[in-house]
């Protein structure tokens, strides 16, 4: 019967339908120095079994539950450690099985459970998850999987998402993803929609799939003539300020597989997110001059929580901000910690301050700092203070959370609907949007046109 087996050191191939064997048709990329990860999304085409039996499934017809339910999955986790890799454990289950344990528990894919001494993996006694409708499964080795399994388990696993696409939607999304050329216009229009577009969207939930949270934007009340697209065709001008992590947990820059490693032809994932959002708001600019810092790097043995990335105080286009940022390594610097962004917001404010002491009629000018870190700030509370404080001033926050780590807590600070107490502030995971830039900017820029709404109408400052 046609299977597939997914370990991080596979490849992907067909198998007859009668064979007993199990046959790798999808490897993840290795998840370093975790013993709780959380893998990538990954895309696998239904047709791969199907044709493995002879009977090829036309990419206009929707396998049935029962095609769904036949096909036989086994998933292997392996730890890789010296060059060697080592079985965790394995699960058998089929595609409705995942799906169903997706809509049932709705949690992050984490492996859990399992400790390494020097004998090796230490066993835990616990159930046995072999319902296919449990909300996740249980991991053990194949020489105890099985018919004869005992109760040793190894770790736990659950799921993410689980979903079946029509292959021509994948495809068309995949070709969108690649189709952005060295043109800058049909590169910006390839990979982000305007605010105005963002805006005319409102609460429509199918503004990305990969989306995670539920919690729609927060609407101020406003006239009905008052919109975005009001403002930005009457003067509006949007400055932005870029602040970007330097601090130690993000790697060695030269090592690849780090967070700020980049080669050339490649950008990495500081780089992308930085033109996918920055194009967006540069289109609002007048004058296209934007300010980078950083933070979290240490010069001359001290920890600079805030420093000028270039040669000059701002910088040129979206282009000149990624030289600005790329400049920082050929400096001497020192990758430090800890991650502390207060003085980059307080920074961004004492400009949005001379914006909003010149607001009228004639000046309608809006700053939005964008600010990247691969983790969790040092203290979040003092931060969320900050950003409330704030709220009075023409002034949006908006943090990308790079790499792997938790941020559980700057999401549901963003998902608070009141303004009073988010202050503006939105924060997206660069990671669940990765393959799709246009999703990224629109995630991230979601609440910016009814902030910026919101902040002129609050000063009786309506569209000219």
């Amino acid at each position: 019967r046609p299977s597939f087996r997914s370990t991080p050191e596979g490849d992907i191939r067909n198998v007859g339908s009668h064979s007993s064997s199990w046959v790798v048709v999808y490897r993840s990329p290795a998840v370093k120095e975790s013993d709780s990860p959380t893998w990538d999304e990954a895309v696998i085409n239904l047709d791969s079994l199907y044709s493995a039996s002879s009977s090829t499934l036309p990419s206009s017809i929707s396998p049935s539950f029962q095609d769904l339910r036949s096909y036989s999955l086994l998933i292997t986790v392996f730890k890789a450690k010296r060059k060697k890799c080592k079985e965790i454990g394995s699960f058998q289950t089929t595609i409705l099985s995942l799906i169903e344990a997706y809509e049932n528990s709705r949690a992050a894919v984490k492996v859990t459970g399992y400790e390494e001494n020097e004998e090796g993996i230490h066993h835990q006694n616990n159930h046995s998850a072999t319902d296919t409708k449990s909300t996740e499964f249980t991991l053990q080795h194949a020489s105890v999987r099985g018919p004869s399994s005992s109760c040793e388990i190894t770790g736990k696993v659950s799921v993410v998402t689980a979903r079946v696409e029509n292959t021509e939607d994948v495809w068309n999304r995949s070709r969108q993803f690649a189709s952005c050329d060295d043109d800058a216009d049909s590169d910006a229009e390839a990979m982000d929609d305007s605010l105005e577009e963002i805006e005319s969207r409102g609460n429509d939930s199918s503004i990305s799939s990969v989306t995670m949270s539920t919690v729609v934007p927060d609407i101020p009340r406003r006239p009905k003539n008052a919109k975005f697209t009001d403002y930005a065709s009457s003067g509006l001008d949007i400055d932005l300020c870029v602040a970007i992590d330097f601090t130690s947990s993000n790697g060695n820059p030269r090592e690849p597989g780090t967070l700020h490693f980049s080669m050339e032809g490649m950008m990495n994932d500081y780089e992308e997110a930085i033109k996918a959002i920055g194009t967006t708001i540069s289109k609002y600019s007048l004058s296209k001059r934007f300010p980078v810092w950083g933070f979290g790097a240490k010069y001359d043995g001290m920890v600079r929580h805030i420093f000028q990335c270039g040669n000059a105080p701002e910088a040129n286009g979206v282009e000149g901000v990624l030289d600005a940022y790329r400049s920082v390594f050929e400096s001497d610097f020192i990758m430090s910690g800890p991650t502390v962004i207060d003085l980059v917001i307080k920074k961004a404010a004492s400009r949005s301050k001379r914006f909003h002491a010149a607001a009228s009629q004639s000046s309608k000018k809006y700053c939005i700092l964008l600010v990247l870190t691969d983790g969790m700030v040092s203290d979040l509370a003092s931060t969320k203070n900050l950003v409330r404080a704030f709220r009075g001033l023409p002034l949006s926050v908006v943090v990308v959370g790079i790499g792997r780590a938790d941020f559980t807590e700057m999401q549901q600070w963003s998902d608070v609907a009141d303004i009073q107490e988010r202050g503006r502030f939105t924060f997206v995971e660069f990671r669940e949007l990765q393959f799709d830039s246009k999703a990224l900017s629109r995630k991230a820029l979601e609440k910016v046109p009814h902030e910026v709404v919101g902040y002129f109408l609050d000063r009786d400052i309506l569209p000219s």
